[in-house]
């Protein structure tokens, strides 16, 4: 199969449900079928600049919000500027994220190494 029937494929899944061979069998725990919820509590935006006194319902991003909050804002931009839903765009990102953790450690530099560039 190759990249793009992949991609149209994750595209055209049910949310929330991945294909059954997206997981690679090394990684499977027996018993386990969640993925662990990861909170990072808030997260505060961090300036040496003096502060307003409030954000006004104008600024594009509140001085603090929690990652919840975070992650819907930045799928809703990402999913806009993909031409996606934004269910859509939650599963390639999910695939992202699994096809790095199944990388091999020189690979894993590389990939780092590249996508520090972008950023």
């Amino acid at each position: 199969m190759n990249t793009r029937e992949y991609i149209e494929r994750l595209l055209s899944a049910e949310e929330d449900k991945l294909p059954s061979d997206y997981v690679h069998q090394d990684l499977l725990v027996p018993g386990a079928n969640i993925l662990p919820d990861i909170s990072y509590g808030q997260i505060q935006a961090q300036t040496h600049s003096p502060l307003p006194a409030k954000a006004s319902e104008d600024s594009p991003c509140p001085l603090t919000m929690t990652d919840e909050e975070l992650r819907e804002r930045l799928l809703k931009a990402m999913a806009e500027k993909c031409n996606l839903r934004e269910d859509q765009m939650a599963n390639v990102l999910l695939q992202i994220q699994r096809l790095v953790a199944e990388l091999p450690a020189e690979e894993l530099r590389v990939f780092r190494r590249a996508y520090n560039s972008f950023v």
